[in-house]
């Protein structure tokens, strides 16, 4: 089966002003298309800083990436299909989605704005594939876990 993810030695370090840190060493990881997989760790080990790489939001890297056989760039942002393919939505619903959007329209937005026609039935099956009910597109994001 074919990797939609697959990481090789990778470092990751934050910059700030002169101050380089390192804060992810190392890692590897190879994820195939469909597989389903968790990434669990204590609270500052680099969990979201991996995402983040990932998603394209930090360019300070080194080692070897490839998303959905496309390879990455340290620095390079991502674009076109891959661009769309990789998103990234943040535990922090107050910061992730908007206040006074349920939680069906701040995800019905982004496939209309692609393209996607039938997103209600859509929408309604993606949360069933993730066990989430699908009920929950009617509700904001206050009223749902942050987690």
């Amino acid at each position: 089966m074919t990797l939609a993810v697959s990481m090789r030695d990778v470092s990751i370090r934050h910059a700030a002003a002169r101050n380089v840190t390192p804060s992810v060493r190392e890692a590897t990881l190879a994820i195939r298309q469909g597989e389903i997989f968790g990434l669990v760790g204590p609270s500052g080990c680099g969990k979201s800083t991996l995402l983040r790489v990932l998603a394209g939001l930090n360019g300070y890297w080194d080692g070897a990436i490839e998303l959905l056989s496309q390879p990455l760039s340290p620095g390079v942002p991502l674009t076109g299909a891959l661009r769309h393919a990789v998103q990234m939505v943040f535990q922090d619903p107050y910061a992730s989605l908007h206040p006074r959007h349920t939680i069906g329209r701040a995800l019905d937005e982004p496939l209309r704005l692609m393209g996607e026609r039938d997103t209600a039935s859509g929408l309604d099956e993606v949360m069933r594939l993730v066990g989430l009910d699908p009920r929950l597109l009617a509700h904001y994001p206050h009223q749902l876990s942050g987690g």
